[in-house]
C-alpha cells in the first residue's frame, strides 16, 4: 500500500509539473505576441495545483465602506515626483521583509500589517527599526476575517484601532484559523492605530488620490484581482494577458509608483522567491488594483523636528601655524517621519561641504571648513542653519566661535615641545625629558592634551593626530599633575608636552621633574 501511494504521488508531481510547463509556455506566448512587458517563468506558485493557488485568495472583492474619506487636494495640482518607492526613500528602506501567507486567504492581514510595519518605522525616522507584527493576531482575533473567506483590510485597521496587535513572538503565524486563546498573555509589543478610512470616493481609488496617500501616509494597502497568469510573474510591469482567467481577489501592499513604465510598484505575500524579492509593478489601471485602498495613520499626526548634538562649535586658530581646519556638527530628527534638509552660511569663511541630507532618528554628521585666512586677530560668530521646510525648529541655527590669533612659535628648548608619549595610566611614569633642563623652581607653563585611545591603535609622532576631544591641564612646572582619574587602569593615553620657560631669578641649580599618576 505504501508504495502504490509513492507511486500516486510520484504520478500526480510529474503531471503538475508538466500541466506547469505547458501553461507556462502558453503563458509566455501571449506575452510575446501581446507585446507585452513583464517576464514569466516557473515559480513555486505556479507549480502548486489549481485548488492549492486559490488558497491564496480570497473569493470575494473587498467591502467598500465609504467612510472617512481621503481624496488628494484637486486645488492644488501638487507636482508629484516621476518616481516613488519606500524600499528607496530618501536613500533608506523603510519596508519591513516580505512574509510568506503560505496556504491560507490570509492576504488581508498580510497587506494590513505590511503597511503599519512601515509606517510605524517611518513615524518614528528609523529605517533600521526591527519589527515583526502579528497576521496570526488579525487572523485568529477577528471576527470578520479567516484562512477560508478572506477578510478586509478596513475591518483589520479598526481591530488594531480598538484592540492593539501583538508581535510575531506572542502569537507566532500558522497559516490556519486558530484560536486568539493562543495569544500570550504579556506580549513585549502592542500597537494600535488612531484612525483609518478609504482612499477616494470610487471603488478603485484614482491615480491622483492613490500618490497623494502615499506621500501623506506611507505604503497603503490596498487589493486588486488575480488572473491565472499573474502565479508566473518574475519580474516587469505585468499585465493580464488575454487568455488569462480570473481567480480571485488578492490584497497587497502599494509602495510607489514608476510613472515612465506607468506602473505601481507593490509588496506580496508570496514570500522572496516569488516576483522581484516578494515585489511586483503592475500597470496602472490593470486587473483592478487600487480596489479598496485604505490609509492608515499611527499614533498622532506627523511632527518632524531637527534636533543636534552639537549645540555651538569653539574653534581657534593661529595664522603663523594653518588658517584653515575642518570641523563637524551632527544633526538628526527627534521628531516624526523623515525630511530632508538644505544648509546654508552667510559668511565666506565658512564653507559647508555637505549642502543637502536627510534627517532620521540616527545623528548624522556633517562637515565643514573653516578659512581663517581672510580675518584678522579676533573673536567671531557666525552660524550654520539647516532648513526644512515644515518642520518645526527650522531653521536650525548652530553658532560657530572663531578666535583668530597670530603668535610666535614658542621655542621649548631641548627639542621637547610636540613629544608624544604612550602610557599606561596604571603605572606612575617619570618623564626625565624635562629633568636636565629646568630646575624645580623654574616657573613655567605646561600644557598637557590627553585623550583616550584604543590599544590597537597606533598613535603617530605627530601632535596634529592626537584625537580631537582632549582635555586640557594648565599648570606651574613645580606642580604635581595628575590625570589617574581621568581614565581608567587599561587606558592608553597619548600625551603631548609643551613647556614654555619665563624669566627667573632663581639659581639654575637643583633638579626638577613631573610625574604623572
Amino acid at each position: 500500500m505504501i508504495r502504490i501511494a509513492n507511486i500516486l504521488i510520484l504520478f500526480f508531481m510529474v503531471a503538475i509539473n508538466l500541466y506547469a510547463g505547458d501553461e507556462l509556455s502558453k503563458i509566455r506566448d501571449d506575452i510575446k505576441r501581446e507585446g507585452l512587458n513583464w517576464m514569466a517563468g516557473e515559480t513555486r506558485i505556479l507549480r502548486m495545483d489549481p485548488i492549492n493557488r486559490r488558497l491564496l485568495l480570497s473569493p470575494n472583492p473587498p467591502e467598500i465602506k465609504n467612510i472617512n474619506i481621503f481624496s488628494s487636494d484637486k486645488n492644488m495640482h501638487y507636482a508629484y515626483p516621476s518616481n516613488m518607492d519606500y524600499r528607496n526613500y530618501l536613500g533608506y528602506n523603510w519596508m519591513t521583509p516580505v512574509r510568506d501567507q503560505g496556504s491560507c486567504g490570509s492576504c488581508w492581514a498580510f497587506s494590513t500589517l505590511g503597511s503599519l510595519e512601515a509606517m510605524i518605522k517611518l513615524y518614528n525616522s528609523d529605517p533600521y527599526m526591527n519589527l515583526d507584527l502579528s497576521e496570526q493576531d488579525l487572523v485568529s482575533c477577528t471576527a470578520t476575517g479567516s484562512c477560508a473567506y478572506g477578510g478586509f483590510q478596513l475591518f483589520a485597521a479598526n481591530y488594531i484601532k480598538a484592540s492593539g496587535v501583538v508581535d510575531e513572538a506572542c502569537f507566532p503565524y500558522i497559516a490556519q484559523e486558530g484560536d486568539c486563546k493562543n495569544k500570550c498573555s504579556n506580549p513585549t509589543l502592542k500597537e494600535y492605530i488612531k484612525d483609518a478610512g478609504m482612499v477616494g470616493f470610487f471603488s478603485i481609488a484614482t491615480e491622483e488620490d492613490i500618490k497623494a496617500a502615499l506621500i501623506k501616509y506611507g505604503p497603503i494597502p490596498s487589493s486588486m484581482k488575480v488572473y491565472s497568469d499573474f502565479y508566473a510573474y518574475k519580474g516587469g510591469v505585468y499585465q493580464k494577458t488575454a487568455n488569462a482567467t480570473e481567480e480571485g481577489w488578492h490584497a497587497i501592499v502599494i509602495i510607489g509608483w514608476d510613472d515612465a513604465k506607468n506602473a505601481w510598484i507593490c509588496k506580496n505575500s508570496w514570500g522572496d522567491d516569488f516576483g522581484d524579492k516578494g515585489y511586483f509593478m503592475i500597470k496602472k489601471g490593470d486587473s483592478f488594483i487600487g480596489w479598496g485602498t485604505e490609509w492608515m495613520i499611527y499614533k498622532d499626526d506627523l511632527k518632524p523636528r531637527f534636533c543636534t548634538d552639537t549645540p555651538s562649535v569653539n574653534l581657534t586658530v593661529n595664522l603663523r601655524d594653518k588658517s584653515t581646519q575642518d570641523f563637524e556638527v551632527k544633526i538628526y530628527n527627534c521628531g516624526s517621519w523623515v525630511f530632508e534638509w538644505t544648509a546654508f552660511t552667510t559668511d565666506t569663511y565658512i564653507q559647508i561641504l555637505q549642502k543637502t541630507g536627510v534627517a532620521i532618528r540616527k545623528p548624522s554628521s556633517v562637515t565643514a571648513h573653516l578659512d581663517a585666512s581672510i580675518l584678522e586677530v579676533g573673536t567671531y560668530t557666525t552660524y550654520i542653519n539647516f532648513k526644512s521646510d515644515g518642520v518645526e525648529n527650522s531653521p536650525l541655527m548652530i553658532p560657530v566661535r572663531i578666535t583668530v590669533v597670530d603668535n610666535e612659535p614658542i621655542d621649548y628648548g631641548n627639542d621637547i615641545y610636540g613629544d608624544i608619549i604612550d602610557v599606561s595610566m596604571a603605572d606612575i611614569v617619570e618623564i626625565t625629558d624635562l629633568k636636565d633642563a629646568y630646575q624645580e623652581d623654574t616657573h613655567s607653563s605646561i600644557d598637557i592634551a590627553a585623550d583616550l585611545v584604543l590599544e590597537d591603535i597606533s598613535i603617530k609622532e605627530d601632535s596634529e593626530n592626537i584625537p580631537d576631544k582632549v582635555e586640557y591641564y594648565d599648570t606651574e612646572y613645580s606642580d604635581v599633575i595628575s590625570l589617574k582619574d581621568s581614565f581608567t587602569s587599561q587606558d592608553t593615553v597619548s600625551i603631548d608636552i609643551g613647556v614654555e620657560r619665563e624669566e627667573s631669578n632663581e639659581s639654575d641649580s637643583g633638579c626638577g621633574c613631573i610625574i604623572i599618576e
